[in-house]
């Protein structure tokens, strides 16, 4: 491509180099300046400067996408417009896409199960957020040098060129019409009917073919014959090979109508696994000579075990012997520096960064626990539903493990998770003592333990949270956990006191100014704990936590307009994100509405929201003690009443 039209800095982006061009327009390898590290940045084309339609669509998606975090789907990091072109930056990618791979030659069954899983694991992340690709095919999956594979272009992949150099290979984008690349369209898709994620699997359908059978299953010598064929003919069957048991889950994924494929990627991804195991539980069968003839070979190694031995412990002294790569520690120090900021975007930079620090080292155990936490934290922050990221953290947390059996981390993590989450006292009991047998210098292992302790014993809890601040007393969320437990005890003016040596050294620490207003609210001071609850909203976003607990301090004080707009914006907001049923519940509780609490109450329940955790300490469900419908509900859902 030529770069003669490129700028030299985009924002606070530097230009380094071309990587691409193509429908979407040109691609710019970048550094970004303020975090200094390797971003790609996608331009429109020059061409579609003047189309403003254009340019919002792309944005607005654009938008949607940065909303799905999934270690398969390539990041998002900001959107921004240079002068009159808008950009994005995104992750980078070192690797190659699976066009490359598939020309150096063919894929092993192992490698396309791989594969295939992490592709539909990612369309299962996206569909579920409301998001259909519209363009799977080779080119848009890239397989980084670690071997994690990220879907590329969610939601974006709309041309605003016309490709008349090769007819096969148009990516036709006009609103009202068609939207893809001609061999990889789905009947529905041609047809210009309205798409779901059956669309998307059907495209994935005509990528594994052609890793399967070399060929794509609908190419023809036009472009209209081919249409026709996707429309109207069923693929031919595969030639045997290794690849042949995913043959039935490639020929159902292709079928014509989307109610005879797949219901949705969740089940394909079941599909695709199911069948590499199916085909390495079949591997060892032999025959009875081979069998024989194997033993024979055996008994003449001396010793008969060593190279057995060696195969066996190879992965285990790979661990043992590892040294991080030290530009993968850098990422994953400056992932717990975002980590510790505990609002949502920081929390998103994090992880960012420790996906980053995995690609550049896997084995890089202490990354794996700080995705564990920062994906734990978004849901805590209920900035993504508990049931969704929760898997991913215990998933983390139990590959950090497996790395590094001795880390202290990951028990910590999977403790926490186990209390504040999945209210099991007893699991979080034993991975967080054994987080503190590990290395009792490690804060967030007491830290975790008081927080989760406060809901069984607040003297308990209170000792535990000291400890955590005697071993980082430089920590102002962790100093914070101690004004929290002074809250639940009703030692409101203790709590205070807390807090405000935070905000004497953190004068911008979000959560102090949370908590600070949820004290102000206990003492009746509605003024200044309004003034915090906003303060917390300028410094980390509008976030649903804090909106949820203004609404209520709104309707105590008897502002009950006031609760009634946030209880429509956050209703209203609901149809289009998720926004936790707890703040909607508390909203509610402020007004004095019990039926509609009770109601929303049920649903967080449903949610796991970790906020419930606490609910025999909260102030705030002092109301609803004495109902029994509250105590019923509570009970049913393993809480104390």
């Amino acid at each position: 491509m030529s770069d003669a039209s490129a700028p030299e800095t985009l924002g606070h982006y530097r230009i380094v180099s071309p990587l691409g061009a193509g429908g979407m327009g040109e691609v710019y390898l970048a550094t970004d300046t303020r975090l200094n590290r390797s971003v790609a940045i996608k331009l429109l084309p020059a061409s579609t400067n003047a189309d403003a339609e254009a340019q919002q669509r792309m944005l607005r998606e654009a938008r949607m996408v940065a909303t799905i975090d999934h270690p398969n789907v390539c990041t998002i990091y900001e959107i921004g417009t240079d002068g009159e072109r808008p950009y994005i930056a995104m992750q980078y990618i070192q690797g190659e896409t699976l066009s490359d791979r598939m020309r150096r030659g063919a894929l092993s069954l192992a490698e396309v199960v791989d594969l295939a899983g992490q592709i539909t694991a990612a369309l299962a992340e996206a569909h579920a957020r409301g998001v259909v690709h519209r363009d799977i095919k080779p080119g848009n999956i890239m397989i980084s040098s670690s071997g994690i594979v990220k879907v590329l272009d969610f939601g974006l992949a709309k041309s605003f060129l016309h490709d008349q150099n090769d007819a096969t290979e148009v990516v036709i984008s006009t609103p009202g019409l068609i939207v893809g690349t001609t061999p990889y369209m789905s009947p529905e898709q041609l047809r210009a009917e309205p798409l779901d994620g059956r669309s998307d699997i059907f495209s994935l359908g005509v990528v594994l073919y052609e890793i399967a059978a070399g060929r794509r299953p609908f190419d023809r010598s036009t472009a209209g014959a081919m249409i026709s064929a996707i429309l109207s003919d069923d693929p031919a069957p595969l030639e045997p090979s290794e690849l042949s048991p995913l043959e039935p889950l490639i020929l159902r994924a292709l079928a014509k109508r989307p109610d005879r494929r797949f219901p949705n990627a969740a089940a394909m991804h079941d599909a695709v696994l199911a069948a590499g195991k199916k085909r390495r539980r079949a591997a060892p069968r032999r025959t009875a000579a081979t069998q024989e003839a194997k033993t024979q070979v055996l008994s003449a190694v001396k010793p008969p075990s060593s190279s057995t031995r060696k195969r066996t412990t190879k992965v285990q002294s790979q661990i043992r012997s590892h040294v991080p790569d030290p530009e993968a520690e850098t990422l994953y120090l400056r992932g717990r520096a975002q980590w510790n900021k505990r609002h949502p975007e920081a929390v998103r930079q994090a992880i960012a960064l420790f996906h980053e620090a995995v690609e550049l080292d896997p084995l890089h155990a202490g990354a794996y626990s700080g995705l564990a936490d920062a994906y734990m934290l978004l849901g805590f922050l209920q900035v993504i539903p508990p049931n969704d990221v929760l898997p991913k953290a215990k998933a983390s947390a139990r590959r950090a493990i497996e790395l590094a059996p001795q880390l202290a981390e990951p028990h910590a993590s999977l403790g926490y998770i186990a209390g504040m989450f999945d209210w099991d006292w007893t699991t979080a009991q034993r991975e967080l003592h054994e987080a503190m047998r590990l290395n009792p210098q490690y804060p967030w292992a007491p830290h975790w333990y008081g927080i989760v302790a406060a809901s069984k014993s607040l003297d308990e809890a209170l000792q535990h949270v000291t400890r955590a601040r005697d071993l980082d007393p430089l920590s102002p969320i962790i100093h914070t956990a101690i004004g929290i437990v002074h809250h639940f005890r009703r030692d409101y003016p203790a709590a205070l006191r807390t807090y405000r040596q935070i905000l004497d050294s953190e004068v911008a620490f979000a959560p102090a100014h949370y908590y600070i207003g949820l004290t102000y609210e206990q003492l009746g001071k509605y003024d200044e704990a309004i003034a915090n609850f906003r303060r917390s909203t300028e410094i980390a976003g509008r976030g649903w936590l804090f909106l949820g607990a203004l609404g209520h301090c709104y309707g105590s004080s008897g502002q009950h307009d006031l609760a009634r707009e946030l209880l429509y914006e956050l209703e209203e907001q609901q149809r289009e994100r998720y926004i936790s049923a707890f703040n909607i519940m508390l909203v509610h509780l402020g007004l004095a509405d019990t039926e509609a609490a009770l109601q929303w109450l049920e649903r967080a329940l449903e949610e796991r929201s970790s906020a419930l955790w606490h609910a025999p300490v909260e102030p705030r469900l002092d109301r609803l003690r004495d109902d029994p419908r509250y105590r019923d509900l509570v009970t049913r859902y393993g809480l104390q009443a």
